[in-house]
Formats: structure tokens, sequence, C-alpha cells
């Protein structure tokens, strides 16, 4: 029996020299008439008090710019001494920045730098940057407690910071809120309220908050069902290199959903998330070969993308792997590792390795009786 694969988841103007005429003439031709000099100081006036009023005008509107700009300069210069402008207080002692304490923290969190690890450092930095209302610190606090990293891990409190910094628009913080309201974590559950986070998240181009919008079209949560949205949101997550929705694009060309069904496409997106590491992209990949669709069959490769999504503890991928060495597919017949994957597998709930290990259990017993 052979596992059911469960699937996974745009411009001149010519002068004229008149002949030379009696003088007489030229003289009173020369001298204009009290009327047209008089039309021509009404004119001139008009055209002085026309150029005042423009002055005026113009005088307002410079007035206006250089207020709009000296405001945003002043707003600028007092975010910037905020957040970002260190020195020294009046004791001179050296101040950090809240953004300079966010990126210690990271340094921290990730090992960047030559840093080592230390979650505990991370969430001290954190703190005090998020105290300060800068939205990066609250948002990473957020992380530390919802993971539980240098601090107890608390749901509640993971809300209440990732809430601040949505409120000023972190993108992060409002796709993590809204996956602690698609789970019901440290929140109430509410589809509706994920659905507005991720969106606001997805709008601003966060990978993150495009997958899981698209996958609540996928499932119809929170809104119904339509895979072409979910596609959409899918492709624009994965172009970023979210390995997730790279994942889930193989899987959408593979059954065709939201778009025609296309094995090679599948398979291009697959090999993509498989080589970040994800493993339901090796899975997927791995089933392409297992069953020749948009390559070539390879047992070979098959069994290879299923080891390396196994050895990340994925129960379907050691179930797949128990399978294979319990056919021979793609390697030497091995019950004795079979039962291995399969029992790995089992320990994690997996209904097809609890029934098939007794099964494979038996057939070796039988063997060794031989």
């Amino acid at each position: 029996m052979e596992p059911n694969y469960v699937s996974m988841q745009e411009k001149t103007e010519n002068t004229v020299v008149p002949e030379k005429k009696d003088d007489s003439i030229q003289k009173t031709a020369s001298q204009p008439s009290t009327e047209t000099s008089d039309e021509q100081d009404s004119e001139i006036l008009s055209l002085i008090e026309s150029m005042k009023k423009d002055v005026m005008h113009h005088g307002v509107y410079i007035a206006i710019i250089v207020l709009l700009v000296c405001g945003g300069f002043s707003f600028f210069w007092h975010h910037w001494n905020t957040h970002h402008k260190a020195g020294a207080d009046e004791e001179g002692v050296y101040q950090y920045t809240d953004f300079q304490m966010t990126e210690f923290g990271k340094d921290c969190l990730f090992g960047r730098d030559g840093n080592t690890i230390d979650y505990d450092k991370a969430f001290m930095w954190f703190k005090q940057a998020a105290e300060n209302d800068f939205s990066s610190g609250q948002a990473y606090l957020g992380y530390m407690y919802e993971l539980g990293l240098g601090v107890e891990q608390d749901y509640t409190e993971a809300a209440k910071w990732y809430r601040l910094a949505s409120d000023q628009n972190n993108a992060y913080a409002e796709t993590r809120l809204g996956y602690l309201y698609q789970t019901g974590m440290g929140v109430d559950q509410d589809h509706l309220k994920a659905v507005k986070w991720f969106r606001k998240a997805a709008m601003q181009g966060e990978p993150g908050g495009q997958n899981y919008l698209a996958y609540m079209y996928e499932k119809g949560l929170g809104v119904e069902t339509d895979y072409n949205e979910a596609f959409k949101w899918y492709k624009k997550s994965a172009e970023q290199g979210f390995s997730v929705a790279q994942k889930k694009m193989g899987m959408f060309y593979r059954d065709g959903l939201g778009v025609d069904q296309d094995y090679l496409e599948a398979v291009s997106w697959y090999l993509k998330s498989a080589e970040q590491g994800d493993a339901g992209g090796q899975i997927g990949l791995a089933y392409m070969y297992e069953q020749g669709l948009g390559v070539k069959q390879d047992y070979d490769e098959a069994l290879k993308w299923f080891r390396r999504a196994a050895e990340q503890n994925n129960a379907y991928a050691q179930t797949y792997l128990g399978y294979m060495y319990e056919e021979g597919l793609g390697v030497e017949k091995d019950l004795t590792e079979a039962i291995k994957w399969y029992k790995l597998a089992a320990d994690q709930g997996d209904e097809y390795a609890i029934e098939q290990l007794p099964v494979v259990l038996s057939q070796l017993n039988d063997e060794s009786s031989l």
C-alpha cells in the first residue's frame, strides 16, 4: 500500500528698416500725442499693480512652502534625535538610540557580526527600544514573547507589543498579530481580524503577510474561498523568495488551483522552496520525481529529497522514506531501515506509519525465521 500524497500545500521676426523721411515729418511722427501718453501711463500703472499682487501672492506661496519645509525638517530632526541620533546625557553617560538598541538586540538574537546568540541580552535591548515607542523594538519584543526567547512565553504579552507596533504600521508586527488572531493565541480567535491585519501587511509588500493572506483565501477563513486571489498573493510572496509561498506555488501549479495546471512550473517552484530548506518544498519536489511529473521519474532524486525533509523531523517525509525502503525504491530494500523511519513518523501520530509499522515488523520477523 502506497502512502496517499497530501496536497501541500506588473521659435524670428524680420525687422524692417523704414525709409528715411523728411526731418519735419520725422519729428512730428516721433512725438506721441497726449492721449496716447495717458493710455500708456495707465497701462504701466496697471502693470505695476498687477506685479505687486503677483509678488504678494508668490510671497504667500513662498512663505507656505518655507513653513512646510521647516515643519517637515523639524519633525524629521525630532524623530532623528529621538530614535537615531546618539549622544551623551547631562551626566556624560553615552546614550544609545532606539535604532541602535534594536540592532544590538538583533545581533544577540541572530548571532550577527560575530556575536554569540544571547536571548536574555536581545530581550533587554528590544525592551528598552520598545518602551520608547520604537515600532521595530516593539515588534521584536512581541516576537520574543511569542516564542519565549529570553522571557517566559506569553502570547497575551506578544499580542500587546505586536498591536502597539501595528498601530505604527509596522508590517511585520501586523503579520504576527494577524497570525495570533488566526490561531487564537493570546487573543480570541477571529478570522476577520486576522484577514484585516494580513491584508495591511500584504499591502505594504510584507511577504509573510502576503503568504498568510493567500492562505486565508485558499482555505476560506474570514473570506470566501478564492483560489485566484490565493494564487495572486502566493505569487507576490514567492517572488520575494518566501519559501513557504514558493512551495504553495508548486502545489497550485501541480493541481491547477487558480492557474492552469503546469507540472514544469510546479517543479520549478518546488525546487526554489526545497533549496531554501523548506521541508514542504522538499516533499513536493520528491513527489514529482517519484511520480515522474514534470520531470523524468527518478527514485534516487525522490529518495534524496524525502530524506532531507525527514531529517527535519517531518512525519510525512519519514513515512514516505519508510515506504521507499520497504519497497526498495531508489535504494536497496531494507525492512530494518523502513521500520526506523515508520517508527519516527508513528511517534508523531502519522496514521499510515502507525498502520504499516506492525506489518513491516511482521515481515521482518518472518524473514528472520527462515
